[in-house]
């Protein structure tokens, strides 16, 4: 028995214009997942799943040109242009047909998609718990922005402040990303702004 499918093509790696080479890359990715799996329904013919998988990469090919949402397929090729998310990407391909089925491409990008996206914000939730322990260990919080629209005062990131006085350490409008916010936080020197200047604390 089979249940792992083979590497998918990347649809980031096309770099002409428009969509339409994300497209065809999507095109190319089902023809080659469904000829990968006729040959392991071959291999393992006990096992139906496979030419189950075959019969809808086959159904997904045929549907890519349907696809019509741009600003979807854009999102796919964001997703894809992280390298960390290809491992998803080719995960979700060896799926089809043994935990998923899909009537048509534009089915299964906007499912991947959505996964990837759930699945992201539940990262940066962890992400954001471990900083604010480790925030906590100097005497500081961890702020959040709730701003939707972007503002010269609220940048819509984080800000690292001093939970005794209130005073912002980093990111000030609210413009500090995790990463920067972990770098000062793993530093050698930690500085911590007080209201009477600032704070040195050897890590």
């Amino acid at each position: 028995m089979h249940t792992t499918g083979q590497q998918g093509t990347n649809p980031s790696s096309q770099h002409a214009d428009g969509m339409d080479d994300v497209r065809e890359a999507l095109v190319d990715t089902f023809v080659s997942q469904a000829e990968w799996r006729r040959g392991k329904a071959e291999e393992f013919p006990s096992d139906t799943r496979n030419l189950t998988a075959a019969e809808i990469f086959d159904q997904l090919a045929a549907t890519v040109a349907d696809i019509r949402d741009d600003d979807l397929l854009s999102s796919l090729e964001e997703i894809l242009d992280d390298g960390d998310s290809f491992k998803e990407w080719n995960w979700t391909l060896s799926r089809v047909g043994f935990d998923t089925a899909y009537d048509n491409a534009e089915e299964f990008v906007a499912d991947f998609v959505a996964v990837h996206k759930l699945l992201q914000a539940a990262t940066t939730r962890r992400r954001e718990s471990r900083l604010r322990r480790l925030a906590r260990k100097y005497g500081m919080i961890i702020r959040k922005s709730r701003r939707v629209n972007w503002h010269l005062h609220d940048q819509g990131q984080y800000m690292l402040v001093n939970a005794e006085y209130g005073c912002a350490t980093l990111g000030s409008d609210y413009d500090a990303t995790l990463d920067e916010i972990e770098a000062y936080l793993t530093a050698d020197e930690v500085i911590i702004k007080t209201p009477n200047g600032t704070l040195t604390v050897f890590a």
